[in-house]
């Protein structure tokens, strides 16, 4: 129900936008910080193609990057998009089976905990979709590799960097809104800390201040 591959569509050359984006080639250990055991995901194509993994959270930032992503760095001969979204729900807490939202408040009832995990989920599913839409509008009716997965987790940070890992990302695409002096250096922000500990390579793509 998460996974939903696009038809098959070729992306036209494009011009490359003047837009700054950061490069770093991952973690200098080749480790990332994560306490929590991990299980391997499937592979969602048996495909050769590189995995081009673009992260979407509704966020103008987001789409911004898969914007560039696919004017700068997609070959589509070469690449596959995958893009991702994460849902922060967990499905582990809940004794009674199902999954709830981990940010909703302790004593809330635990239908409205799921209640609130199911609009998580939705909203990540509706993000996905327009993600595929600018996919199918950059491509122009022919053919290209775009498959799209709504992941359910606590921290979005280790559900990028697993992802990337279990599916042998190429090049992990994120979006980041220009910052203040006060937020430029923060340690703990999403784009950060997957540059910092990624083992595959991470673009940050930041908007321009005129395009919000």
């Amino acid at each position: 129900m998460m996974d939903r591959p696009l038809s098959r569509q070729t992306l036209p050359s494009l011009a490359a936008p003047s837009s700054p984006a950061t490069l770093s080639l991952g973690a200098s250990n080749g480790t990332h910080a994560q306490t929590r055991p991990r299980t391997a995901a499937p592979q969602m194509t048996s495909s050769n193609k590189r995995a081009v993994i673009v992260a979407l959270d509704g966020s103008p930032h987001a789409s911004y990057a898969l914007e560039w992503a696919l004017q700068n760095v997609v070959d589509p001969k070469a690449d596959r998009i995958l893009l991702i979204n994460v849902a922060k729900v967990n499905e582990r807490e809940d004794p009674e089976g199902g999954y709830f939202c981990i940010t909703a408040a302790p004593r809330q009832p635990r239908a409205s905990r799921q209640a609130s995990a199911k609009q998580a989920i939705d909203h990540g599913t509706s993000t996905l979709a327009r993600g595929e839409e600018t996919v199918k509008q950059f491509a122009c009716g022919h053919e290209i590799d775009c498959e799209s997965k709504v992941i359910r987790g606590s921290d979005p940070r280790d559900e990028l960097l697993d992802f990337a890992e279990d599916h042998d990302g190429h090049v992990l695409i994120l979006g980041k809104r220009p910052s203040s002096p006060q937020t430029r250096y923060n340690p703990r922000s999403i784009s950060t800390f997957c540059a910092h500990n990624a083992r595959c390579p991470v673009i940050i793509v930041r908007m321009p201040r005129t395009a919000t």
